[in-house]
């Protein structure tokens, strides 16, 4: 860490929030995510959403200084009204789950309305891939504790 940086557990430190707080924060997490892979036609999804947005905010971010950033599993903000549906499949949380397993922070979420998701225990497999990709989380740990 370079002078004038905090020492400590750097799972702490001020969430979102006011600008001057930022140079104090280690560790960095992406914005709430719609659960989306990307584009889809009827949807006007694109680039700017869901696992897509993710990975570029992750590849942004270590580029601007902010080497430890993750985002939650699956995404966070499922909409589910007559007009707009964005719900986690089971296909979107085994990909998140992998790109999951290669940030600084493995975590899953709920989401904001957890009986529309799909979840890490809905079924034997995606368990299992996730119990997967924990041990491989688990394993590259000595990496992830270099300073």
């Amino acid at each position: 860490m370079g002078q004038g940086q905090p020492r400590g557990d750097p799972g702490v430190g001020p969430g979102r929030g006011y600008r001057l707080l930022q140079p104090l924060r280690l560790h960095k997490e992406s914005p709430l995510q719609h659960p989306v892979l990307g584009r889809r036609s009827a949807r006007r999804l694109d680039e700017h959403d869901g696992i897509k947005s993710a990975v570029t905010g992750l590849l942004s971010s270590g580029l601007s200084g902010y080497s430890l950033e993750h985002s939650d599993i699956g995404g966070y903000t499922a909409l589910d009204s007559p007009l707009l549906k964005y719900h986690r499949s089971k296909e979107l949380l085994l990909r998140w789950i992998e790109l999951g397993a290669f940030t600084t922070v493995f975590r899953t979420h709920e989401g904001n309305i957890p009986e529309v998701n799909h979840q890490i225990y809905s079924d034997r497999e995606t368990l299992t891939h996730f119990a997967r990709f924990a041990r491989i989380y688990t394993a590259w740990k000595p990496y992830r504790m270099e300073r």
